[in-house]
């Protein structure tokens, strides 16, 4: 790896880091204290009386659709990635970006609510856009806007890739795979975000039992290697070089390093791009959707971490043909599910990966209104839809450089943003705790 590889993959997330750092102290670890009121809100929400406008969605549909972006392909792939790169220590990374990312998250939601601007047609814009227009300066937010549609394009294309390489395997043509995936995401666009959330709210729930109740059967199998599991995690994690021969732990480096950037990937904490959803949410108190959205960033943590133990006490990890990516998933779901494993695979990936290409796709479309002024919306979707469909074909290794890469001018003014409102404007994030 050259020097501004290594530098653009650990420097960021370290910073974003230290941001979430910050903001723990400063809420007085929120991602705590406020865990009985987020599920009373929670409850609350699913069984209030629906009161919401064209333009808004209930706030646990907002959740959902939030965690619909952030539950992709990502999920299931980033802490067999982040093993493999960097040690069974790794996950404690995932442990310490999802932990202290989950204050991080709660402070850009509050923000996003408290800023959030209605416009004369009923419409609502929101995310970060807002408070860093409005409370720090607005080329930041331009800046924001501008690097973030580029980089869901990206990220939309790399979950179509993802998927359409997967079914390939079973005979199904990747371009029948894009175009159905183009054509699906389209009719729901259409409709907005009243559809977006109705969905979210149905299937998110669905693939999250499927897939973290599979992990847990396959943890349970192996229960005796549970210990071994954990044990190893922290020897690679707190070994400060990889240990000789033993294939343990490549150091503290890389298990920060790949633990951090898989971990900050996969819960979205930092990036902003999460508060978009929550921005149309239909509640009087902004700090109380903040408190809601913590559920996104701890089960996005409970699927990395229940995978991670799930690869580690199978054995499969320590298979020198092992290549941790999707196809090591697919093994490891194959020899304990036998036939059964295959499916459980496609139908979670379908869903993980359609659930966040739509999300995506609607996040980077209010980056890109924002940057028009609200125009051209239609071009902004065909470019998007374009991609989707290209990305299932061919393997367009450097849109993924552009998908990581961009999240370095996106992340890191929303982080700076977040905590320098956080005591420029600290009323916006207490509670009645």
């Amino acid at each position: 790896m050259d020097l501004v590889s290594l530098l653009l993959s650990t420097i960021p997330f370290l910073f974003l880091l230290m941001g979430s750092v910050i903001l723990t102290f400063k809420t007085r670890f929120v991602q705590i204290r406020a865990i009985p009121l987020m599920i009373k809100l929670l409850f609350q929400s699913l069984f209030e009386k629906d009161d919401t406008t064209k333009h808004t969605i209930k706030a646990h549909r907002a959740l959902f659709t939030a965690m619909a972006t952030t539950f992709g392909i990502g999920n299931i792939v980033a802490p067999i990635i982040a093993i493999g790169f960097g040690g069974p220590g790794a996950l404690l990374g995932f442990a310490i970006a999802s932990f202290f990312g989950t204050a991080t998250v709660f402070a850009e939601v509050s923000l996003a609510l408290a800023y959030r601007k209605k416009l004369p047609n009923g419409k609502i814009m929101g995310g970060p856009m807002q408070y860093l227009k409005e409370g720090i300066h607005p080329y930041l937010a331009l800046m924001y806007a501008g690097f973030g549609c580029i980089m869901l394009i990206a990220w939309s294309g790399k979950q179509t890739n993802t998927l359409s390489s997967l079914l390939a395997a079973y005979d199904i043509p990747t371009y029948l795979t894009g175009f159905v995936v183009a054509v699906a995401t389209s009719i729901v666009l259409v409709y907005g975000i009243k559809l977006i959330g109705q969905i979210a709210e149905k299937v998110i729930p669905i693939m999250f039992l499927v897939y973290s109740g599979s992990m847990l059967y396959i943890i349970a199998m192996n229960i005796g290697n549970v210990p071994y599991a954990f044990k190893v995690m922290f020897q690679s994690a707190f070994t400060p070089h990889a240990l000789a021969g033993a294939g343990v732990g490549l150091g503290i480096q890389k298990a920060l390093q790949w633990g951090l950037s898989e971990g900050t990937f996969a819960s979205e904490a930092g990036v902003g791009t999460v508060t978009i959803p929550h921005s149309m949410a239909a509640t009087e108190s902004s700090v109380h959707q903040g408190i809601l959205s913590m559920i996104s960033v701890y089960t996005s943590g409970f699927l990395a971490l229940v995978s991670g133990v799930a690869l580690l006490s199978s054995g499969l990890w320590l298979k020198p043909q092992t290549s941790f990516d999707i196809t090591t998933v697919a093994d490891l779901l194959r020899t304990h599910f036998s036939t059964l494993g295959p499916a459980i695979l496609i139908f979670t990936v379908i869903l993980f990966a359609f659930t966040s290409i739509v999300g995506n796709c609607y996040n980077g479309s209010q980056c890109f209104l924002y940057t028009t002024k609200n125009r051209w919306l239609r071009r902004y979707y065909g470019v998007t839809l374009i991609t989707v469909f290209a990305c299932a074909i061919i393997d367009v290794k450097t849109l993924w450089a552009i998908g990581g890469y961009f999240i370095v001018p996106v992340a890191l003014p929303n982080i700076v943003g977040v905590v320098i409102l956080a005591f420029k404007r600290p009323e916006l994030l207490k509670n009645s705790l």
